[in-house]
């Protein structure tokens, strides 16, 4: 086996954007439900339970990608096309863990913390907060 190291941040990002496109793709039935759910002129302060119980319907199924994919194959389609993939300290990849880093997807407190500190502690440490706490990593091989 190739010796690995902790992937490079431009081929994470680019790994991450596929993944949002193929969400994308994945949830685009859901674009006319929402259509016909949000009214057209909708008030900050109005709350539509509907759209809400929608937004959190399609967050979980971009969970279910991530989670799944990573504890099946231990990568996305993202990570597949650039040659990443995710590996725990403990050795096998747990459905929890999968979930764990996935967990930010959720756009609910506190998950959405992570839309920031995550992309910090990637730019700056090399590795994202819930990597550190589902003690994983994406890695890469080393090309020789």
């Amino acid at each position: 086996m190739k010796p690995k190291r902790s992937s490079l941040f431009w081929k994470r990002t680019l790994a991450f954007l596929i993944d949002l496109m193929v969400i994308d793709f994945i949830l685009s039935p859901f674009e006319s439900l929402v259509q016909n759910i949000m009214p057209i002129s909708i008030s900050i302060f109005e709350s539509n339970s509907n759209l809400i119980w929608l937004i959190v319907t399609m967050a979980f199924i971009a969970l279910l990608y991530f989670a799944m994919f990573e504890y099946k194959l231990q990568q996305t389609i993202g990570k597949m096309v650039l040659g990443l993939y995710v590996v725990s300290e403990k050795g096998g990849l747990s459905i929890w863990q999968a979930v764990g880093r996935s967990i930010f997807i959720l756009p609910i407190f506190p998950f959405i913390l992570l839309w920031i500190i995550d992309p910090i502690y990637l730019i700056f440490k090399k590795i994202r907060l819930s990597e550190i706490l589902t003690r994983t990593m994406t890695v890469e091989e080393v090309k020789r």
